[in-house]
């Protein structure tokens, strides 16, 4: 059996910074924050730190601000 991701989270103190490196330095193409539309984050739910997408092409690195009140 082949194992493969669909995508793969990492946190960071520096978003931006993050996905420069995956974007710039590896090649991977930006992923509209458009393409991943996501509900407004309530004291029970959701998520309304900064978050950046970046894809092969077929996994993607999702990227958002380390937050470790959250739960994933």
């Amino acid at each position: 059996m082949k194992l493969e991701f669909h995508h793969i989270n990492f946190v960071s103190d520096d978003v931006d910074r993050l996905h420069d490196f995956y974007t710039r330095v590896l090649g991977l193409d930006d992923v509209p924050i458009q393409s991943f539309p996501r509900a407004d984050a309530t004291n029970s739910s959701g998520f309304d730190g900064k978050i950046k997408f970046a894809s092969d092409g077929q996994m993607q690195m999702h990227l958002a601000t380390k937050d470790q009140t959250v739960s994933s």
